[in-house]
């Protein structure tokens, strides 16, 4: 079963980053940004994109490791990616800038990328917890799938997809409401949005 959630993990994130990225210039466009953002989300859409392969094995080896019982160990690779965005985040959207801790100045390197600098801040995280989630399953005694068959199992994934569907559907719909509410707000301008996404 992990060895088809390995599968299952890297198919789907393939396809959707195909999908993702393909259409990440006219996303923006469909949500309602105004011409001014449309470039930089248009960016940000398609570097977030990208790695899916890896996010995709982070979240479903994480429920896989979980439901053997451990639940701190994907819990700790969350928290390392999200403690890499942070860092990435500070260092790639910034310029090189004076900054003061404690009283103390110093000089802090800073890329400047801006939008895309937080997109790849954000595809350095992902590509960071797939990797470390494989590396926690290929090392797990129980059930690393290591010499077991990758390919497609039809007695195994029929099960699972009598669970997955109903909940692909659940989250495909609220994300489609979130998405729907997005472009509401957009509608209203920059400044709507920006204010609406700080609150």
């Amino acid at each position: 079963t992990a060895a088809q959630a390995v599968t299952v993990s890297v198919a789907v994130g393939a396809l959707m980053t195909l999908i993702f990225v393909g259409l990440s210039p006219v996303i923006p466009r469909w949500m309602g940004a105004e011409t001014e953002i449309c470039r930089d989300a248009a960016w940000y859409f398609g570097i977030v994109s990208a790695p899916l392969v890896f996010r995709a094995l982070l979240i479903v080896l994480g429920g896989v490791i979980r439901g053997v019982g451990d639940t701190r160990t994907p819990m700790l690779v969350n928290v390392g990616v999200n403690l890499i965005n942070i860092v990435f985040n500070f260092l790639l959207i910034y310029p090189t800038r004076q900054v003061r801790i404690f009283g103390h100045a110093f000089t802090m390197w800073g890329a400047n990328l801006g939008v895309p600098g937080a997109a790849i801040a954000t595809a350095i995280a992902f590509v960071f917890g797939g990797v470390a989630m494989v590396a926690v399953l290929l090392r797990h005694k129980g059930i690393s799938p290591r010499g077991c068959a990758f390919r497609p199992d039809a007695a195994i994934l029929k099960p699972c997809m009598r669970i997955t569907v109903p909940n692909v559907l659940q989250r495909t719909i609220v994300c489609l409401g979130q998405v729907t509410f997005s472009s509401m707000v957009n509608s209203l301008g920059t400044v709507a949005v920006t204010a609406h996404s700080t609150a």
